[in-house]
């Protein structure tokens, strides 16, 4: 049950991994611009690139594995 749990919080985390990261970089930008961000700008980037990211995440971690293992 606990090994589950820990895999359930795994998939999560790394399903989201690239959501987020493409947040931090709207929301960077926005800082490097002179706009102040706070959570309501974090959170309205990652709704908006949610599906983008997590498709190129997706295809980057192909060919990460199709690298790894040709």
């Amino acid at each position: 049950m606990l090994a589950d749990a820990l895999v359930l919080a795994l998939i999560v985390v790394a399903f989201t991994v690239a959501p987020a990261t493409a947040a931090f970089y709207v929301v960077a930008g926005d800082v490097a611009e002179g706009d102040s961000a706070g959570w309501r700008a974090y959170s309205q980037a990652a709704r908006r690139h949610f599906w983008p990211a997590v498709r190129w995440g997706l295809l980057q971690a192909v060919v990460y594995f199709v690298g790894a293992f040709n």
